[in-house]
């Protein structure tokens, strides 16, 4: 029935509402569709996160930080097998959490995003340029995957890539680099399949489970 009211205003070049003194009846029910219509495409939008992509992937975009989600980041940065290899050595409150949000946003040589996995429409962790030299033109990558069930699917290495595409083609920087511990393998072989190469070893650089392991600076140029 609202479709015949909305065909028949059409035809008579009238508005719908015109409907209302002849056809009281037909115009209620075309008044509750509408306000139906505009409810569940308000949910929609709001479920629809990926939409409002800052940089759209394959299977992830990178989005804005959220601050509705801090408890999550929290969560991840205090987790054992995340934080092992991302130098969070010591606890972090949620006070502490709140206080790098702060400062991330305001910024001017550290950016960060969450990830967003679009077909399971939820953050699994956040990535960052940080260190950025506008003179010398570098920075550094940080990339994070807090959520185990996502980890050994390439995902990093799709991070990776969006991350060095929009430092080199946006941001105009000319190199790109990230400190690996030499026990993290998964994070290495990411940032190989990314294009990056060992450009220098910091030999028994950081104290990991018991032990001084090396750092391996990866790099990638702008060429």
């Amino acid at each position: 029935m609202a479709k015949k009211v909305k065909f028949l205003a059409v035809k008579e070049n009238k508005h719908p509402f015109s409907e209302r003194k002849k056809n009281p009846k037909s115009y209620c029910i075309f008044h509750f569709f509408e306000r139906l219509y505009i409810m569940y495409s308000s949910i929609y939008i709001m479920t629809q996160k990926e939409e409002y992509a800052f940089i759209k992937g394959d299977r992830i975009n990178l989005v804005p930080l959220n601050f509705d989600h801090l408890a999550l980041y929290d969560k991840w940065g205090n987790d054992e097998d995340f934080r092992r290899y991302c130098r969070f050595f010591f606890p972090r409150s949620t006070e502490e959490v709140k206080n790098w949000f702060t400062a991330s946003v305001k910024s001017t040589n550290y950016y960060s995003f969450e990830v967003w996995h679009k077909e399971d429409k939820k953050p699994i962790g956040t990535c960052n340029l940080h260190c950025i030299s506008w003179i010398n033109r570098t920075a550094e990558l940080g990339t994070f995957i807090g959520e185990q069930d996502y980890w050994g699917k390439g995902l990093g290495t799709e991070m990776i890539i969006l991350l060095t595409k929009y430092a080199f083609q946006e941001l105009n920087l000319r190199k790109l680099k990230a400190g690996i511990f030499s026990p993290n393998l998964g994070s290495q072989k990411a940032f190989k399949k990314a294009g990056y190469h060992v450009e220098a070893t910091l030999k028994k650089e950081v104290y990991v489970d018991g032990e001084y392991v090396d750092i391996y600076n990866h790099v990638k140029y702008n060429e």
